[in-house]
């Protein structure tokens, strides 16, 4: 499990924890630690199969701060296709306009505007472009998970942090911290 939750040391550094609310992209083990730490935790997960989440389900039913959602790859226009494309280019190739779907959906389950926090750590490859977009929406905290490695894979290359953000690295984790 520790692999999965290397980021739970930068949870530290958010502020005033225990009355934010979290965006956890991809849910799991590490489920638990945000749902004792969060006000409430929103999970949304994309991924090929929703075995993974299914389990979760069971597991964090009973969970009255815990929200979730779980999407098909296959039924997110050109996602597949576009994760496809990452692995068999080594990340060269990248279709970002893939993820103008994924971001509709997110918006409906919970807008951005609502959480304070993020977790990246979904279930395909555009991550580094998710980062930017979370950048874009002013999230207070974005926690970036497995940052440091398959940098062209995950798309880490294409972040810039903006001026406005500082930077804390962990243990196979970014935390993106806004400071004003």
């Amino acid at each position: 499990m520790d692999h999965y939750v290397t980021w739970r040391h930068s949870l530290n550094s958010i502020d005033k924890i225990e009355e934010k609310t979290i965006l956890e992209l991809g849910c799991g083990d590490g489920t638990k630690i945000l749902l004792d730490k969060f006000k409430t935790v929103y999970s949304f997960e994309v991924a090929r199969e929703d075995e993974w989440y299914k389990k979760c389900k069971e597991v964090y039913k009973d969970c009255a701060n815990w929200h979730s959602e779980c999407h098909l790859m296959k039924d997110i226009a050109g996602l597949v296709e576009a994760d496809d494309q990452i692995l068999k280019t080594g990340g060269a190739e990248r279709k970002s306009e893939a993820l103008i779907p994924f971001y509709e959906l997110l918006e409906k389950f919970i807008p951005t505007t609502s959480v304070d926090a993020v977790l990246v750590d979904q279930g395909f490859h555009l991550r580094g472009e998710t980062v930017m977009y979370f950048f874009e929406k002013q999230i207070s905290y974005i926690l970036v998970h497995d940052s440091t490695h398959a940098d062209a894979i995950y798309g880490w290359n294409k972040i810039v942090c903006p001026s406005n953000y500082k930077l804390v690295d962990g243990n196979n984790t970014r935390l993106y911290i806004r400071t004003q």
